[in-house]
């Protein structure tokens, strides 16, 4: 049973170690084992049980089971080298690659919730304030510039504005409405 061990903790650690290397070239393309899409239509029962089968399948990844395998074998050696009847390393062995494939499928399920895709939505700017960076012409007669910070972000629109007279550079101006993804809709700040 050694050598199972020894095969299971150095097979388990050069795939673990193959994959930070990985990781830190850019390779990596970890992907849930029984990953299903939230786009399911369905009923909110089914829905529920799907939430609940797949925390079980998020934590089971290639990368966590290969921490399972070498923690198991790392486990086992373990306990034979304490001297522990082979059926109590194997039960130590199993409980160490459990415990290790949770701990692991938890820290990258943990990481993945990380990410960010740092697109700007306009739609946030509604009820901002901006600074007109170029003059915006009067009653829609054509369209200027405004500068606002949404998302921790400083981004230019073209705006256009329904008020009887043009609005001046510098001027601040309060975000009504989207025209389309590159035009707003301003009037001026109300004091």
């Amino acid at each position: 049973m050694v050598t199972v061990f020894q095969i299971c903790a150095v097979f388990g650690s050069v795939v673990m170690i193959l994959q930070v290397i990985a990781t830190a070239f850019g390779l990596d393309s970890e992907h849930d084992i029984g990953d299903i899409g939230d786009d399911l239509e369905m009923g909110d029962d089914l829905v529920d049980a799907h939430h609940d089968a797949t925390t079980f399948f998020g934590i089971v990844s290639f990368r966590s089971v290969m921490a399972a395998v070498a923690f198991f074998g790392i486990g086992g050696l373990i306990a034979d080298s304490a001297g522990l009847p082979q059926l109590i390393a194997i039960g130590f062995a199993i409980g160490l690659g459990m415990i290790m494939m949770v701990v692991v499928g938890w820290i990258m399920r943990t990481m993945s919730q990380l990410k960010s895709d740092g697109t700007v939505n306009i739609n946030n700017a509604i009820g901002t304030i901006g600074t007109v960076y170029l003059t915006i012409p009067a009653a829609k007669a054509g369209s200027g510039k405004v500068t606002i910070s949404i998302q921790n972000r400083t981004m230019e629109y073209q705006a256009v504005t329904v008020e009887e007279e043009a609005i001046a550079t510098g001027a601040r101006v309060e975000i009504c409405n989207i025209v389309d993804v590159n035009t707003v809709e301003v009037k001026r700040e109300s004091a």
